[in-house]
């Protein structure tokens, strides 16, 4: 779906955004973390210059990257990703949209990897 869709449609086009994100998420739950990592960074670049920093498209995506960084044991970078997508769902949604809690959720966890369990229950 993703040769189509770039093929057919071309990168900017959403559809095509949307195929690498998904292949990015079929590769995670695969547990293919660094090539899901490559995919997600390059949706998000693309997410960025054609949708902006503060679609929720891209902050799904910067979430998803956080997701992954974790999984990579990449927990201070995955830890400021979560951080810089809360910041800007709580703007952009609302403190109380579910995806700003699950992001609250995330930080938790990646606090909870880094050995700052008191942090993470704030």
């Amino acid at each position: 779906a993703l040769q189509m869709s770039l093929t057919r449609d071309g990168e900017d086009h959403p559809n095509t955004m949307m195929a690498m994100h998904n292949v990015g998420a079929s590769l995670y739950k695969l547990q293919r973390y660094e090539k899901a990592l490559r995919m997600f960074q390059k949706a998000f670049e693309l997410r960025s210059r054609v949708l902006g920093s503060e679609h929720e498209h891209t902050l799904e995506t910067m979430n998803d990257i956080g997701n992954t960084l974790n999984r990579l044991k990449g927990y201070e970078e995955a830890l400021s990703m979560h951080q810089k997508v809360f910041d800007l769902r709580s703007r952009v949604l609302g403190s109380e949209h579910e995806d700003t809690l699950m992001t609250m959720h995330d930080i938790g966890n990646a606090l909870s990897w880094l050995k700052q369990h008191e942090d993470a229950l704030s």
